[in-house]
C-alpha cells in the first residue's frame, strides 16, 4: 500500500474553477439582457406590471439550466 500524500494541491484543478466561474458570468449576463429587453418591451407595450420581463427572465433561467445540464453530462 502506498501512503497517502498530504499535499493540499493534489486535488486542485484550476480549469474547473475557470469553467464554473465562466458559467456564472454567462448566467449573469443572460439574466441582465433578459431583464433589460423585457423592461424595454413592457415599456413599449405600456404594461404597468412587468409580465414580459418576468417571462423572459424565467425562460432564460430554464434555458440556461438545460444548457448547463447538457454541458455537465457530456464527456469532458
Amino acid at each position: 500500500m502506498s501512503p497517502k500524500s498530504n499535499d493540499p494541491k493534489e486535488g486542485y484543478n484550476p480549469n474547473a474553477y475557470l469553467r464554473y466561474s465562466g458559467m456564472v458570468m454567462q448566467l449573469l449576463v443572460l439574466l441582465f439582457l433578459a431583464a433589460y429587453l423585457g423592461k424595454k418591451i413592457d415599456a413599449k407595450l405600456g404594461n404597468e406590471t412587468l409580465y414580459v420581463t418576468a417571462m423572459l427572465v424565467l425562460f432564460a433561467v430554464i434555458a440556461y439550466l438545460i444548457k448547463v445540464y447538457f454541458d455537465l453530462t457530456k464527456n469532458p
